[in-house]
Parts: structure tokens; sequence; C-alpha cells
């Protein structure tokens, strides 16, 4: 009898096995594969036929003329809805008209499994692949797994979980599991007096051994360190035992859809939703499917199926409105101009010559010559004077101050002067240019070089500086006495009221170093400028900034950049952004064109105005007929022209 069962089991296998090998064989003789579609083509359309209950919807063109349209009114919306009598049809488009909104497109597809593909033994596999300007974009898998299929995958995970069953944790009772020990039984039974079992037992003793040993001690390190040697092998081979005993491993990552079916008995539609973020001149995205079949046990793959045709998805994006044309702003270009900087120049106490060694004055004095540099260089500008303006701090009196500042001023001067002197003879020695006017002879001459004059000035104690700083500084202890002497009128008597608080010392070191400085002021006027203002225009910078941002759809850079002019492509950001509100206050505002009614019909269909969207839609047509074409793009007006059969009155226009 049991032979019998075996025989028949094994009849069984092989019959299932040819099977499976015709099934295959079929599909590989008619090259068979999954096939894509748009999503809507599963659905076919409604018939409306006319009732005997129609009315009228009146809607206005652009001359103020009605349109009676017939319409029936909706059982769940309760809306009038204009009809036409159509016919059930279906349609395998591959090719749809998508709108961007807010910087992104939702690409729908479906994908169809024929039950010839179909198997228990198999998975299918399947990518998506999106072709986006000159990049590929692979998308999340989807599988088709059957269930023998997905039996044999868990039978490896069940035989590698009972590998990780063996390895013992690292808290584990090393005792309990090492019964079975070769070298310890050897060292028991050769140095401790006693039989092997005693210690199975549990009476663990601690009689010494000929070596001094403890039974106990050599229990411990038998056990232990031989199981952690054991157990540290086996988590080294964790990865190779999870390769032999998970040859396929069931996938977690990257796949949209991994479905287990039972049996073959109908075909599968998977709808496929990919959103993609839209970029500068991405017009449209093909859609193509590939796929491959592996078979349970061996896990090989045993058909590739052909790369389907594309879909392709064109993408409209309301940026296409935008106004390229370049915007202007008014400015003022004033003939006089300044320049200046200020230095901290240290000079010792009572001194007025330069010491470029002392303190930060090597550093200092650098900048400003390259400050001069930059000046005197200046293609647009010409140096008519220089003012010095040296500062003391409030030490010493007022009168020998006041001496002091003016003279460390003239200092400065004379050795600023001296550089001014030497930066112009080695320009001058370095430009030449050639005389070809009718009085030149056509020789080499010295290009001129300009001069400038040099005023100085001085500030003999800057107290204001000083109260500034006071101010600033948290690291003060007495502050209401240092604002006290800073009351006082006589400078000189304010300096000696100071020196009597518990903060002068520090004032003294850290601030009144902050005192002495020069500025240097230049005074410049533009090249061959008479007038003191000219008004000139051009381009604003900021606005085209918002073109370039609507251009590379990046929205809310538009929005922010644009907002403040609430004109026309103010309004196209805002249309694309979604904010319809902002964008209907503008667009109610410009004058009337086609590309204006076009965006108002667009949000009036947003914010539920039907009728008002119809109104604009057709008026946008009447102006531009290219717009009839771009009502099929967007949802908001395309759905308006099914629902109220607009095709047919466009057709008069």
């Amino acid at each position: 009898m049991r032979k019998i069962t075996y025989t028949i089991l094994l009849l069984s296998v092989i019959m299932m096995g040819c099977s499976t090998q015709q099934k295959i064989k079929k599909i590989k003789k008619e090259h068979l594969q999954a096939s894509v579609a748009m999503s809507e083509d599963s659905q076919q359309m409604q018939q409306l036929y006319m009732a005997d209950t129609t009315t009228k919807v009146e809607i206005q063109n652009i001359k103020g003329e009605s349109i009676i349209m017939n319409a029936v009114k909706d059982e769940e919306s309760g809306e009038m809805v204009a009809v036409e009598q159509l016919n059930a049809i279906v349609v395998e488009a591959k090719f749809r008209h998508l709108a961007e909104r807010n910087g992104y497109v939702d690409i729908s597809f479906d994908i169809i499994v024929p039950k010839e593909m179909q198997d228990e033994d198999w998975q299918l596999r399947f990518q998506p692949q999106f072709r986006i300007l000159e990049d590929t974009l692979n998308l999340d898998e989807l599988l088709i797994t059957g269930a023998k299929y997905r039996e044999g995958q868990q039978k490896g995970y069940a035989q590698y979980n009972k590998y990780l069953e063996t390895i013992i944790s690292d808290t584990a009772d090393f005792y309990k599991t090492f019964t079975k020990d070769h070298l310890l039984t050897v060292f028991l039974e050769r140095n401790v007096n006693r039989e092997k079992s005693s210690f199975f037992r549990g009476s663990r003793q601690k009689t010494g051994t000929a070596f001094g040993v403890t039974e106990a001690q050599a229990v411990d390190y038998y056990t232990r360190h031989s199981l952690v040697r054991k157990n540290n092998k086996k988590k080294e081979k964790m990865d190779e035992m999870f390769a032999r005993y998970v040859t396929d491993p069931i996938k977690l990552v990257g796949v949209r859809l991994d479905s287990v079916i039972n049996n073959a008995d109908g075909t599968i539609r998977y709808n496929y939703v990919q959103p993609v973020k839209t970029r500068r001149n991405l017009r449209k995205v093909e859609m193509v499917l590939k796929g491959e079949i592996y078979e349970a046990g061996s896990y090989d793959r045993i058909y590739t199926m052909p790369q389907t045709a594309p879909l392709t998805f064109y993408i409209s994006s309301m940026s296409a409105f935008t106004d390229q044309s370049p915007r202007y702003i008014q400015k003022v270009v004033h003939r006089n101009a300044e320049a200046n900087t200020a230095a901290n120049i240290a000079f010792k106490v009572g001194r007025y010559d330069i010491d470029d060694t002392l303190s930060d004055n090597s550093k200092e004095i650098a900048r400003i010559k390259n400050n001069i540099r930059t000046v005197l260089s200046a293609e647009d500008y010409i140096v008519d004077s220089l003012l010095i303006t040296a500062s003391c701090s409030p030490e010493g009196t007022v009168a020998s101050n006041a001496k002091l500042a003016e003279n460390r001023a003239q200092s400065i001067k004379y050795y600023f002067n001296r550089f001014i002197q030497d930066y112009r003879d080695s320009v001058a020695n370095s430009m030449f240019v050639i005389d070809l006017t009718t009085e030149g002879d056509g020789k080499m001459r010295q290009s001129e070089i300009q001069d400038i004059g040099i005023l100085t000035h001085s500030h003999p104690e800057e107290w204001d500086t000083l109260k500034e700083l006071i101010d600033k500084d948290t690291s003060l202890i007495d502050r209401e006495s240092i604002l006290k002497c800073l009351e006082v009128e006589d400078l000189d008597e304010r300096e000696k009221a100071l020196q009597q608080t518990k903060d002068y010392k520090y004032i003294r070191s850290e601030l009144y170093a902050k005192l002495r400085t020069v500025k240097f002021d230049f005074f410049l006027h533009r090249k061959g400028m008479i007038k003191d203002t000219v008004h000139t225009t051009e381009i604003d910078s900021v606005y085209m900034q918002g073109v370039q941002a609507l251009e590379d759809r990046d929205y809310e850079s538009a929005v922010k950049l644009l907002r403040p002019y609430m004109d026309y492509n103010s309004a196209v950001a805002f249309v694309c952004m979604d904010y319809n509100q902002s964008a209907l206050s503008v667009l109610t505002t410009l004058p009337r064109s086609a590309q204006r009614d076009y965006m108002l019909a667009v949000v009036y269909a947003r914010l539920g105005k039907e009728q008002k969207a119809v109104e604009h839609f057709l008026q946008s047509v009447e102006q531009d007929y290219s717009m009839r074409h771009r009502g099929n793009l967007d949802p908001e007006v395309s759905q308006l022209i099914k629902k109220y059969a607009l095709d047919k009155h466009l057709d008069t226009i």
C-alpha cells in the first residue's frame, strides 16, 4: 500500500513538472509579457442619455452673448450637467497629458498580468522604469509570488532560524549545555580521583588537583572557554549560513508590492502611482516595463519578458504662461560718492610718530594701503580729496590731547602722502599709451595719473565713543558711578573723576585703546559726469530672478520674489502654487487677454465656481483659439469641457 502511495506521489510531481515546462515553453513561444496601460483604460465611459427632464444652462461668451445648452440634474450632486449622447467606448491610449501642480506631477499607470503567466511555483518580478530627460529612474519593483515559491523561501528562513537557536547568548548558563565536553572529562579523570558523574549530578567540590587547580576551577575553565570559542565561531559563520539556507531572500526594501497568489484564476491588475518632481525643460516622461520569471527550488530565472512599448506622459505647467519680457526700474545715479574706513593705529604715550612694530600697526597700515590702492585704481571714479581725522583717548589734559591729536593727524598725512606718491610713480612707470592724435607723433608717452589733496582734522578726546563702549560692555563692576562721572561738564575734571572708579584700570587698558583711531574719508566723483544726479533706467534684477524661478519651476522662490509686484507674473506664480485667492485678486485687476482669462478659468474651477470658469475659458478661446487645445491639458478645464460638452460649441468659434 505504501509503495502505491509513493508511486502516485512521484507521478503527480512528474506531471506537475511537465505541466510547468509546457507552460513556460508556450510563454516563450508566444513572447508573452505583462502589459501596461493608462489608469482609466479599464473603465468604460458611461453612456449619458437625453432625458425628458432636461433644462437649459446659460453661459456668457466674451461679447456678453448667452449660450444655451441642454442639461440634466445630477442625482448625487444636484448640479445641472450638460449632456450629449455618447456611445460606450474603451480607449487604449499610449500617451496622456498631465498637469503639474506645486512642482509635482502624479504619474499613474496600470500593470496587467495575464493568468497565463501566473504559477504557484513562480515569482514574477516587474521593474517599471521612467525616462526623464537624459536620466533613467528605476522605480520600486512589483512582485507576484506563487504560494509554493513563497513556501520555499520560508523553509530557508526556518532552517536558518534553527541554526541561530544553536548559538548561546553571552549570559546563558554554559554548564547546562556542556555535558559532552571530552577535554573536561579527560582532565577530571586524570587529575581528580572522582567519578565523572558526580560533577554532572551537581556536586562541585573544591578538592585540589596535583597542579593546584580545584575541580570547580577546571570546570569553569573548560566549559566557559570552550563554549565561548565555539559560540564565536558560529557567530562568525552567520552570514555564510544565511547565504547557504536562504538562497532567495524575501525583499523588504525597494518593493512596491509583493502579492502572494494561491492559484492563477484570473488577470491581475495593479494601479501604480508615482509622484515625480518636475524640473526645467521637462516636457514628457516615458515609462517602460521590464520583467522576469523565477522558478521555485533552483530560484533561477527561467524567462525574461520583452520590454513593453513606452507609455508617454506629456507634462503641462502653468509656468508656460510666464511673461519673459524684461521689467525696468528707474535709478538715480549721483555724481559724488564717498568711501571711508577707520584704523586703530597705536602710538606710544605722548608720541605722534608712526611705529609699524607697535601693537597691530603693521596689519592696520597694510589694510589702509590696500584700500588706497583700490580707490585710486577705480575705473569709474576720480578721487578729489582725502580727509584724515585723528583722535586721542582722555588721559591727560584737553589742551595737550588737542595738540597731540593734531600732530598725529599730520604725521599720518605725511606717512600716507609719501605712500600715495610712490604708488602714483610706480603706476606711471608701468602705464604707457601711444598718442595717435593729429598733434601726436605716434611715440609712447606716459599716462596721466590723478593727484589728490590730503586734508587733516583732529578730535582731542572721543567721549561720545567712550559712552557707547561703556553701554555695551557687560564686564563693568560699578556702571552707575561711571555714568555719573560722564555727566561732569569739565572734561579734565571728568577724567579725574573717572580715575576714582573701581573700573578705571580696566577702562584705560581696554576701552581707551579703541579711542585712539584714525579715520580716512575719500571724496570721489564719477568720470565724465557733470550733473549732480542722473536718472537712468535699468533691468529690475530681483524681478527677473523671480521670472527665472518660474522658468526653473522653483515656485516657492518665485512667489517670494514676485509677490511685492502683484502683476501678471505674480499671478502665474500664485496659480502654480495653488494660491487661488491671491491669484484671483491679481487676475481680476489685469486687462483682458487669452492667458489671463484662461488662468481665471482654472482658478474659478478650483474654487468651485464652474459657471464663471466656463465663461472665462470660452472667452480665452475666442481671443486665442490655441487655448482650446490647452484646455485638454489641465484637469480643471478638461473636466469642464466634458461635463458641459463644450466641444460642440467650440467647433462654432
